[in-house]
């Protein structure tokens, strides 16, 4: 049977991480799975939102809302049966 054991810690220098716990035995081999931030790993990019993306896109944006959208796919779709 598995057991979960959830807890903080902090990275110590040269990336150690220290784990103290008495409850498991000396000797004993865990697995350990890291969650970090976003912006804690060197050398990556946080990820950002579609919209951030698009909103900082150079030139204009193409449909100022949904219904812009919606307009043009109709107007589209007809000139098709034309």
């Amino acid at each position: 049977m598995l057991t979960t054991i959830q807890t903080t810690t902090t990275i110590l220098p040269n990336g150690r991480i220290e784990l103290t716990n008495l409850a498991i035995p000396t000797g004993e081999v865990v697995n350990l799975v890291i969650f970090l931030p976003r912006t804690s790993i060197k050398g990556t990019a946080a990820k950002r939102s579609v919209m951030d993306f698009l909103n900082q896109s150079p030139g204009t944006p193409l449909f100022s809302h949904a219904r812009a959208v919606e307009d043009y796919l109709k107007a589209e779709r007809e000139s098709w049966e034309n």
